[in-house]
């Protein structure tokens, strides 16, 4: 995608050692018009992208997926996905870029109401998302400093949508609606709370839910069975207890739900393509 960017445009890193484990760190964000917004590889691989429209209406298609979006509202686009965007908005709507990546990403997503390409208005949360994207947009020099005054501030953003989402969901709740978000929420506190023995009929149990409904919602939400995202939390939690902690290799194997050593091994080295033994010596596994 290329663009072009308005004055208050802040700087790539480009000498910042941003740590692969990190869970929640920023690529970029700048502000750029929609008329200079076309396809081609302006997002890094895996990263996750928000939109934010802050002057005009108009339509974003991404993929297959048609919004019809109001102003201040903020559109996500999962990783892998959003060099696919497509606006359709008056020549000078300004569009806020962000993109962002981290180990624990998808979680804050799904806590923030997230779950694959999605848009939501800000609502009452307008001022604060603003002033947000205003300060991080202001950060025009690569230094450390800065880079850990702009995850704070991801952080923040965060934190104003989770708020923004469990608004949401309350007001839904007060009409009426059945909001699968409130499941999400329960599911992934009781996978990081039940690592080692989650499985499908678990979470169906735990929430008072068919195993069915459980799997159509996974599949919904983030595109994988229970059973894949279940896989994919072990072996992320897994590499960074190895590359993180001096935990032996048959401790973080229990802790991450296998009996045996070399049933851990298998499925590692299937996921990563490295043995765990090798891992601590692969920088950029995750």
């Amino acid at each position: 995608m290329t663009h072009e960017t308005s004055d208050n445009t802040n700087i790539v890193p480009g000498g910042i050692d941003v740590s692969p484990l990190s869970d929640l760190y920023i690529h970029f964000c700048r502000q750029v018009l929609t008329r200079s917004l076309r396809t081609a590889a302006l997002f890094p691989p895996d990263s996750h992208t928000f939109f934010l429209l802050c002057t005009n209406d108009g339509k974003v298609r991404l993929g297959r997926q048609q919004y019809n979006i109001e102003p201040d509202t903020i559109l996500y686009a999962p990783a892998r996905s959003a060099g696919s965007v497509i606006f359709r908005c008056p020549a000078d709507t300004y569009v806020t870029v962000l993109s962002f990546s981290g180990t624990m990403a998808e979680e804050y997503l799904a806590r923030a109401g997230f779950h694959m390409s999605s848009a939501a208005h800000l609502k009452d949360s307008l001022g604060e998302v603003r002033d947000l994207i205003t300060r991080l947009t202001d950060i025009r020099y690569v230094t450390e400093a800065n880079e850990l005054m702009r995850t704070a501030l991801l952080y923040q953003l965060f934190s104003v949508l989770t708020a923004c989402n469990m608004q949401r969901s309350q007001e839904g709740s007060r009409a009426g609606e059945t909001n699968d978000v409130d499941y999400l929420y329960f599911f992934l506190d009781y996978i990081r709370s039940h690592v080692d023995t989650v499985t499908i009929q678990a979470l169906a149990r735990a929430g008072g839910l068919s195993r069915t409904y459980v799997y159509r919602l996974f599949r919904k939400r983030y595109g994988m069975s229970p059973s894949d995202f279940i896989l994919r939390y072990r072996m992320t939690l897994a590499a960074h207890k190895i590359q993180t902690t001096p935990e032996s290799l048959k401790d973080i194997a229990a802790e991450t739900g296998y009996q045996t050593y070399a049933g851990f091994s298998t499925a590692f080295q299937k996921y990563f393509h490295v043995l765990p033994t090798a891992a601590h010596r692969q920088q950029d596994i995750l």
